[in-house]
């Protein structure tokens, strides 16, 4: 079995602004430091697509597979790996 945990292109970066604000310099885990905003943007986009091709070819596989939102409440979640 397979569980995955996804979030959108959107809270992601909005997670990132925030972190970089927070950190206010060019730490290692701050991306907003080191990459102009829309190179990141493409590679988080890029990323996802790679996640959405081993997906595919997991369940091709018969691999059962749980993608969850993160952006989900807590008790949705549960329930949902508990009827995976």
């Amino acid at each position: 079995s397979l569980v995955l945990l996804d979030v959108s292109v959107d809270q992601i970066m909005s997670n990132l602004k925030k972190r970089h604000a927070e950190l206010q310099g060019k730490k290692q885990n701050d991306w907003l430091a080191w990459l102009p905003e829309e190179e990141l943007l493409e590679k988080i986009r890029e990323g996802k697509e790679r996640k959405q091709r081993w997906t595919k070819i997991a369940q091709a596989l018969g691999v059962a597979t749980l993608e969850l939102d993160a952006s989900e409440e807590l008790s949705v979640s549960e329930r949902k790996v508990l009827d995976f």
